[in-house]
């Protein structure tokens, strides 16, 4: 979607189309549980992925993780537990 100069792609999961997604140069990528569903190479190819665009290409990344060795591997971690109260 865009918003003025501001590209953003969301993909919650895996797939060829949301790479389509990828051709449109976003700025800013939100991915939810990237790597949830898939086998461990699978997962660990996309989480490459998603630091190349960060690193090279200067993307900025919003992940959603459960898996607390990918939020370990990342350049920064928030942790939220238990919601507003």
């Amino acid at each position: 979607m865009e918003m003025g100069y501001l590209s953003i792609l969301y993909f919650g999961w895996w797939s060829t189309t949301k790479s389509w997604a990828l051709m449109n140069d976003p700025k800013i990528i939100l991915a939810d549980e990237p790597t949830g569903n898939l086998d461990t190479k699978t997962g660990k190819d996309v989480f490459n992925l998603l630091t190349l665009l960060s690193r090279e290409f200067k993307r900025t990344i919003i992940m959603v993780t459960h898996n607390p060795e990918l939020a370990a591997a990342t350049d920064r971690a928030i942790h939220i537990r238990d919601g507003p109260r």
